[in-house]
Order: C-alpha cells, then sequence, then structure tokens
C-alpha cells in the first residue's frame, strides 16, 4: 500500500446525549474522515439509549461516513446478541470487543448469530494467542496493538490470519505520533489491512517532543519515504518523562 486508511476513534468517559456526539461526528466527518468508531453502550447505557445516539450520528454524518461500535468488553452473549439486532440497521463495519479476546467461544456464538462483521484481539501479543480466534474462525477482523505487538508481529499475525480470510486492523491508542508511524510501516506490508486506529483529538499531544508526525489527509496517511519510522524525538524534550 502508498496510503493506509485510518478510521477515527471519538472516545469519551463520559455519557453525553445524542446530539453531543453527533455535533464531534459531524466536525469528524468535516475533516475528511470516512470511517468512524464510538461507544455507544457503557454497562449502564439501555439499548434505546445507544440506539439514539447510533440514530443520531448516522443522520448528521449521511451514508459517506461508515461507522464501528466498540462495547469495551461489557456485554455478555445474551447482551452482547441484543446489541447487535438492535443496531443491525446500521450497517455497520464492525462490532467491536463484546467479551474478552481471550473468550474465543463466546465470540463464535456472537459471529454465527449476527450480521455485523465481529472484530477483537487488542489485548493478545503474539501470534499465539490469536490462533484459537483463527481456528474457530471466530471473529472476521482482528485489531493487535502496535506498541504491544510491534510491526514484525502484527505482519506475522496477518500472514496467519488472511488464509481464515480475516483482515487486520492494527490497534493504536497509545500515540498519534510514534505508535501512528509504526502502523502505516506495518500496514504498507499487509494485504489484508483493514483501517488503523487514529485519534484525531489527541493528535498533537508530542509535538511539542517530537517532529515529522504523519498527517491525515481525507482519511488516509501517506507511508513516508524519510529513514526509519519517519519521526523525530527531542532527546532533551523528552527528559521531562524521565523517572
Amino acid at each position: 500500500h502508498e496510503s493506509i486508511p485510518v478510521y477515527a476513534n471519538i472516545y469519551t468517559p463520559n455519557s453525553h446525549p445524542p446530539k453531543a456526539y453527533a455535533d464531534v461526528a459531524t466536525y469528524i466527518a468535516a475533516q475528511g474522515y470516512t470511517q468512524i468508531k464510538l461507544y455507544p453502550f457503557t454497562s449502564k447505557t439501555t439499548v434505546d439509549e445507544g440506539v439514539a445516539i447510533l440514530e443520531a450520528v448516522n443522520d448528521a454524518v449521511g451514508a459517506d461516513v461508515d461507522l464501528a461500535v466498540d462495547l469495551w468488553r461489557h456485554a455478555s452473549p445474551a447482551r452482547a446478541l441484543k446489541l447487535a439486532r438492535a443496531i443491525e440497521q446500521f450497517d455497520l463495519m464492525w462490532l467491536e470487543d463484546p467479551f474478552a479476546p481471550t473468550d474465543a467461544a463466546s465470540m463464535r456464538y456472537l459471529r454465527d448469530a449476527i450480521e455485523q462483521p465481529l472484530l477483537t484481539g487488542e489485548t493478545l501479543p503474539t501470534r499465539r494467542e490469536f490462533t484459537e480466534l483463527f481456528e474457530r474462525r471466530a471473529v472476521d477482523i482482528v485489531n493487535p496493538d502496535i506498541c504491544l505487538s510491534g510491526i514484525l508481529e502484527i505482519q506475522a499475525i496477518a500472514a496467519m490470519a488472511e488464509p481464515f480470510y480475516i483482515a487486520v486492523s492494527p490497534h493504536n491508542s497509545n500515540s498519534m505520533a510514534l505508535g501512528t508511524a509504526a502502523a502505516v510501516h506495518a500496514g504498507v506490508g499487509i494485504p489484508n489491512l483493514a483501517p488503523v486506529e487514529y485519534f484525531p483529538f489527541f493528535e498533537t499531544a508530542l509535538d511539542d517532543v517530537c517532529s515529522g508526525r504523519l498527517s491525515v489527509k481525507a482519511g488516509k496517511i501517506v507511508a513516508p519515504e524519510t529513514p526509519g519510522l519517519g519521526v523525530t524525538f527531542d532527546d532533551g524534550a523528552m527528559t521531562r518523562f524521565r523517572v
């Protein structure tokens, strides 16, 4: 790949009314993002409340923006099934982490019962931990974390996933500078690549200690041709992080 697609994660730790989610999604879509992930359901959110959030966001961004939903391992199999069926109308990119990724049996149960693609895997470090998910054909997409697994291991996981028709969407929640650069380099060599995670609201967090941060344009990052990962850290500015 010469460029890597990214999706915008608009995570918030707090509950908000549907219009607030819709306003954020509208702002993100206006920046050129065509894929957005959100968290409309928490352990305390009712099905109707979550559906109302998704409906507001979907209406606000329109058909040109695809949505994904992360359940953040809050659900039981019964609740996950109920939620998935309630939101089938939104034709999601995927439903993420209804349970822990170590629960391959429940993943397979849910995958067989729902229409949406199912995604998991951010806490699994190596290809060995993904084996059961692949062999059970329990998911459609996996998201190994770039900072947990690293470039070579993610590429190995992707190669292992490909014969099972499973795509790979690198999880990237730790750094929009170094982590994103590493995920882009990993993604260049992955044929079964799904979009890389990106947090637009955190992207400038390391700009005072790092130069060369890769920029997103129209929902994609062009693979850099500069040496290494393409980013450079200021050792002097980094001293404040010393422990």
